[in-house]
């Protein structure tokens, strides 16, 4: 439902710039960041997540489940 709601609003150009943040500020915001660019940038996931990791991405016991809905 989150990501539903995120591309509704992404697809709405009166919306933007628009701010991602979560409350720390890099699974959650990783995640909809990498779905952004893989939605209207065409990257492929792994550039996407690779990305993300660069950027401090280190879900721990929530890497796989992440992960397997990006890809």
């Amino acid at each position: 439902e989150v990501v539903r709601e995120f591309l509704a609003v992404m697809d709405d150009p009166a919306n933007h710039p628009v701010l991602i943040h979560c409350f720390a500020g890099v699974h959650r915001t990783g995640t909809l960041c990498a779905v952004y660019r893989m939605e209207y940038r065409w990257w492929t996931a792994d550039r996407a997540i690779a990305v993300m990791e660069a950027f401090g991405f280190k879900p721990g016991r929530n890497r796989e489940a992440i992960e397997g809905y990006l890809r």
